[in-house]
């Protein structure tokens, strides 16, 4: 549907205005969820709704156009169905999760749980007939799903779903002491006359063992308050409430206490194995799916205190704020200094058919905008190799480019730091032209061709 809509109308604000429709969409069912589920308690409706809208990190994911946003939307939809029991829409709203992004499938234990808890059990073999058919259309989706991004696509290893069930299963052999099957690696053999380059101190130790921090990485309290804002004093209060109304909840089962239980399930199924999978990488963005959840039990909390409407009114205050201040922050990252305009009209020169696939090894900072695919990803382990290494492991990656963005190289080199370039990584590149050629500069950018091997004699 987005190329569709590309091919019809292509201009960046087109697709801007089509990725936000995502937010709008996200916004009205969860509206009309936190509607059904708060029954007569009408004001955790406003400050769930406000908390959400006003969020830092669902103003920067869907102005910034990250995939998490639409695939919350096609979730939290889904759950809208379910729950008033329309269960054609709501299997289809979480499959379209589903090809959205891979990590959906964590929301599906939950999703079958609601199946069941909302069913009409008059009708015996009703709810048992579309358990068992959400179940095939789920497996069916997910096995084509990564039969066809293997097969067809050159995306990242991380992106495929049969890639994340690996990586969760070597992880619990480690973790055990099970012996997990070596992966066979090609390699791309480099000159063999090339002098190899001092590595910066403190390189050599093992990837494993290096610990890196990325920009919305949860290990950061500052992340916290970055993304989260003033929700955060929204979740104290609201763990208040509920801590205080905890006994009534349990006794005397109020209409919220079922959709309470619902929400705090979801919460649990979607953290607890995601944090597990994410454990070197708990970016906060992969966690957004299970927010809107999070928001209506703590919306719900606070709605318990006597003077929960001037709560309301100051919170909206702050969030508003907030909002304005998050604005401007999006604002100012998405202006383009004249060397990046450059950069990206460089690289779309250097880009043709025989190279439309490579990548760009480069830190992500507005990688959207280039024309080739970055990657960043392997630079745990970059930095622990000598300048061969290097060349080997970009020729294996197909990275036909190097940029270096010059205000992002390290004055001193930081293994707690992906986000910097090694205080020695320009000298090592200068230093063997056979293998990494200076294709353009400029005050803040360099550009580097990965030339091909040479022929063996």
């Amino acid at each position: 549907l987005g190329a569709c809509f590309y091919r019809l109308c292509p201009s960046f604000s087109c697709i801007q205005l089509y990725h936000l429709l995502f937010s709008a969409q996200l916004l009205i069912f969860f509206l009309l969820l936190v509607k059904d589920w708060s029954g007569e308690r009408k004001r955790v409706v406003p400050i769930a709704v406000l908390a959400l809208a006003t969020l830092p990190m669902f103003t920067l994911f869907g102005i910034l156009m990250y995939v998490d946003i639409p695939m919350a939307a096609q979730v939290v939809t889904a759950f809208f169905f379910l729950n008033r029991r329309k269960y054609l829409p709501a299997i289809l709203f979480m499959v379209l999760a589903l090809l959205i992004k891979e990590n959906a499938f964590l929301l599906l234990p939950p999703f079958f749980l609601l199946l069941l808890w909302r069913a009409d059990w008059k009708k015996r073999r009703y709810p048992i007939l579309w358990s068992v058919a959400a179940a095939v259309i789920f497996a069916v989706t997910i096995l084509v799903i990564d039969y066809f991004t293997v097969k067809y696509t050159t995306l990242h290893e991380h992106n495929e779903l049969a890639h994340t069930f690996r990586s969760a299963w070597s992880e619990l052999s480690r973790r055990v002491g099970w012996n997990a099957p070596p992966v066979a690696a090609t390699t791309v053999a480099a000159p063999a006359s090339v002098p190899a380059a001092t590595p910066p101190e403190g390189a050599a130790v093992a990837a494993n063992h290096l610990v890196f921090y990325y920009p919305g990485d949860l290990r950061l309290v500052k992340n916290w308050f970055i993304f989260m804002g003033a929700f955060l004093v929204m979740m104290v209060l609201g763990g208040l409430g509920l801590l205080v109304n905890l006994k009534r909840l349990w006794r005397q089962r109020p209409p919220e206490a079922g959709p309470l239980a619902m929400a705090g399930l979801v919460v649990i199924c979607y953290v607890i194995p995601a944090s597990y999978m994410l454990w070197h990488n708990p970016d906060i963005r992969y966690f957004f799916p299970c927010i809107p959840f999070l928001i209506f039990i703590f919306a719900v909390g606070c709605d318990y205190f006597k003077y929960a409407k001037g709560f309301f009114i100051a919170l909206a205050a702050v969030m508003l704020l907030q909002a304005g201040m998050v604005m401007a922050k999006i604002h100012q990252l998405r202006s383009f200094d004249p060397d990046f305009r450059q950069i990206i009209a460089v690289m779309k020169n250097l880009k043709t058919d025989d190279n439309k696939n490579a990548k760009v090894f480069m830190y992500a900072d507005k990688w959207r905008y280039m024309p080739l695919e970055p990657y960043w990803d392997i630079t745990r382990k970059v930095w622990a190799l000598d300048i061969n290494g290097k060349y080997r492991m970009f020729r294996d990656k197909d990275i036909w480019f190097v940029v270096v963005d010059k205000s992002k190289i390290a004055d001193q080199f930081d293994h707690d730091s992906p986000s910097r370039y090694a205080e020695n990584f320009v000298a090592e590149l200068d230093n063997v032209p056979q293998l990494f050629r200076k294709l353009s500069e400029n005050r803040q950018f360099i550009i580097y061709r990965v030339l091909a091997p040479p022929p063996t004699p």
